[in-house]
């Protein structure tokens, strides 16, 4: 696989995951939104075909697994509840982890066929297993997924700032095409106005990319470091 149609994959997969768990998070205080549910399951359906696309089986076994899932929550055959909820998160969590590691060229740490027999079976309890490099005594330190109010908002407001992101880039084309039809004084003008505003939406795209990996960073923290500062 070309490593240039691997990095939009990438790219692509980071988009439709921060929807997924904007989503998901917004779903768990909404379990009665049909029109979320449909939502989340495109997102997945998308992924999984993305991933079959380039061949990669592990991202694709994971989210089928997710949209069979959703489509069971979608048919009133499985619950909406917080345990749901928490179980596709950690499905997004393992997909994450395997898409930064394949960003990274590396090999991702994560046994795909245990996780998904697993999660079949509602029994995911474990932290996803770093990606970097650390000490035996880091990687059996005991996490928990730090859930707290400001985190979901955040991840919620993320998803919102990509939307607001795609929305520009659709009104930078729109220049494109009103500059083309101008005189040529205005189309110069128009042209420089244009070039403005997408730098000023390349640096939006840097700000969310960072913003959403210290978000996913802090949802999987050490026990003590959430616990700081805390009675």
């Amino acid at each position: 696989m070309s490593r240039k149609y691997l990095d939009i994959f990438c790219r692509e997969a980071e988009e439709h995951l921060t929807s997924l768990q904007s989503g998901l998070l917004t779903l768990e205080k909404n379990p009665s939104s049909s029109a979320l549910l449909h939502e989340l399951l495109r997102n997945a359906h998308t992924l999984k075909g993305s991933a079959r696309m380039i061949g990669q089986a592990d991202i694709s076994a994971i989210t089928h697994t997710m949209e069979e899932q959703l489509k069971g929550m979608e048919l009133g055959n499985r619950p909406v509840d917080a345990a749901a909820i928490d179980l596709l998160l950690k499905g997004t969590d393992a997909v994450a982890h395997i898409t930064l590691a394949l960003s990274k060229g590396e090999a991702p740490k994560l046994d795909v066929e245990r996780f998904v027999t697993e999660y079949e079976r509602g029994e995911l309890s474990r932290p996803m297993p770093e990606q970097s490099e650390a000490s035996p005594s880091d990687r059996s330190s005991e996490t928990v997924r730090a859930k707290v109010k400001t985190l979901d908002s955040l991840v919620t407001l993320i998803g919102e700032m990509i939307i607001n992101k795609k929305r520009l880039e659709a009104k930078l084309s729109r220049l494109k095409e009103i500059a083309r039809l101008a005189d040529p004084a205005t189309a110069v003008a128009l042209a420089d106005f244009r070039r403005d505003l997408e730098e000023d939406v390349l640096y939006q795209d840097f700000l969310i990319q960072e913003l959403h990996d210290k978000a996913m960073g802090l949802r999987m923290l050490p026990l003590k470091s959430i616990s700081e500062g805390f009675p």
